[in-house]
């Protein structure tokens, strides 16, 4: 394998980990499938195993087998109070750790030494060229794809089951000449693992199934044990992620969504990365705008660009920062167009709906989704409206008044959901927090829910009737409300709310 000091070479190992859509991804010749690159680390961290003492009662316990017997001398190496370390020695001696002179007892001695010699096992760790940053995964083993290449150069890789493989086109997200990274810090690495294992139980509480936890390196407790990870190899590895792109079919639900490479769903970290590296990168602009639209090319062209520098006019250079920031230029390319045609005003009304969900998205996350039931709409109604009311908006539409628990819960949770599964959530979620975006849009104009329903409403007529006809003053019209509602929902302080 030809791997220069600085970049990956094309033919570096490609990893398959089953990653898995949410919900229908529709067919595999409708999804966009990727080779994200990645420097893999091999690394030893701590087997996880039952601990008998949290994280202050082992620091202590080893302490005083240092000799130190005090509360005031241990309390001040450890930086806590000492009443907090008289708790602590208290606790090792009613476990008989300690005894009467703060001493460790043989059975004291025993329980640090078993710690010492915690058997490690070996993991594999991930970590992104674009940013540096670690993946929240750790894996047991590598799991290599084969992989071709086809006569124009694109990777082709051998999926499907023994006897039943096929061939998939994918596109190789290429990071150029990088420089090797330094090694992550075992507090990361020990981080990632963890992370990755906690994912890995909600996904399984989710499905009501069980999976086990072989070949994930189980760290349960803190950081104190970092010591126990250590390098086995001091150079990483280049190696490439299979992920892919997708929209869920037969939902209302349009968002384009990206698989995590390691099977746990939709990653909005991969589409974070995505959505950046589009804008640096015209071969994957066009590639994510042909997925998305089936233009072409020349989708990522000068027109793309002119509707980049319109909205730095409009809103300044923050919104390149702002979540709805390529819906934006592509509803700007399509109307800065000079041949506007019925289908591409429908494209830049899909995209203007898109706009909108991606708004909403930080708006609703975290709502008390609970709050709603499962089975009593009426109720459902009630309740929306009383939280209306609270956040000082006017009566709700009919339309998001009819959402259900499990769309509210999509929206609050995975960044899922359609436009009004996701206002709804928003409401939800600013009746329980005072400084919520939505309620300072409340008091500029109660009636601000009201304008994105009827944007929604023209978006849909748009995309979905048959006999749609371009209304060029319409568009721009409800291209300009869009706009206006951006500026009160998202750009207050430069798209920096919490969530963006």
């Amino acid at each position: 394998m030809a791997l220069s000091a600085e970049g990956f070479s094309n033919d570096a190992p490609a990893l398959w980990y089953g990653p898995r859509a949410h919900t229908r991804p529709g067919p595999r010749s409708q999804r966009l499938w990727l080779l994200w690159p990645a420097w893999a680390w091999r690394v030893m961290v701590p087997e996880p195993g039952v601990q008998a003492l949290n994280v202050l009662q082992r620091v202590a316990l080893a302490l005083a087998t240092a000799g130190l017997r005090t509360s005031d001398e241990i309390g001040r190496r450890m930086q806590i109070h000492p009443d907090l370390a008289q708790l602590v020695l208290t606790e090792l001696f009613q476990l008989k750790l300690l005894d009467g002179q703060g001493r460790p007892t043989a059975r004291g001695v025993g329980e640090l030494d078993d710690a010492r010699s915690r058997p490690v096992t070996a993991a594999w760790v991930f970590q992104d060229p674009f940013t540096g940053e670690l993946w929240p995964r750790a894996e047991a083993r590598l799991n290599y794809v084969e992989r071709s290449f086809d006569a124009d150069g694109w990777p082709k890789l051998s999926l499907g089951e023994p006897g039943r493989p096929w061939l998939q086109r994918a596109f190789l997200v290429q990071p150029g000449r990088v420089a090797r990274p330094a090694p992550p810090a075992p507090a990361e690495i020990l981080r990632a693992a963890r992370s990755h294992r906690r994912m890995r139980r909600r996904l399984a509480r989710e499905e009501e199934a069980l999976i086990g936890d072989e070949g994930v390196p189980g760290v349960e407790d803190d950081d104190v044990r970092a010591g126990g990870v250590s390098f086995v190899e001091e150079r990483p590895q280049a190696m490439w992620l299979v992920a892919y792109a997708y929209v869920p079919q037969g939902e209302e639900d349009r968002r384009w969504y990206i698989t995590d490479p390691f099977g746990l769903g939709p990653s909005e970290r991969l589409r974070g990365w995505v959505e950046r590296e589009r804008t640096r990168s015209k071969p994957l602009g066009a590639e994510l705008l042909r997925f998305l639209h089936g233009r072409g090319e020349e989708a990522a062209g000068d027109a793309s660009e002119v509707a980049k520098l319109t909205l730095d006019q409009r809103h300044g250079i923050a919104v390149r920062s702002h979540p709805a920031f390529e819906a934006l230029v592509e509803v700007e390319t399509v109307l800065g167009s000079g041949t506007l045609s019925a289908w591409m005003a429908r494209a830049a009304y899909a995209a203007l709906r898109r706009a909108l969900e991606v708004l909403f998205g930080p708006l609703a996350r975290r709502a008390p989704w609970r709050d709603l039931s499962g089975q009593d709409a009426v109720f459902n109604r009630q309740h929306l409206d009383a939280c209306a009311v609270q956040v000082g908006l006017a009566p709700l539409p009919n339309a998001v008044l009819k959402v259900r628990q499990g769309q509210v819960r999509s929206a609050a949770e995975f960044n899922g959901g359609s436009l009004r599964a996701r206002v709804a959530a928003a409401v939800l979620a600013a009746a329980r927090s005072s400084d919520h975006r939505l309620r300072s849009a409340a008091g500029r104009d109660p009636r601000v829910l009201e304008r994105v329903e009827a944007l929604a409403v023209a978006a849909g007529d748009a995309v979905h009737a048959s006999g749609f006809r371009l209304d060029r003053d319409r568009l721009k019209a409800d291209v300009e409300e869009l706009h206006a509602l951006v500026g009160a929902l998202g750009l207050g302080d430069n798209g920096r709310q919490e969530g963006w």
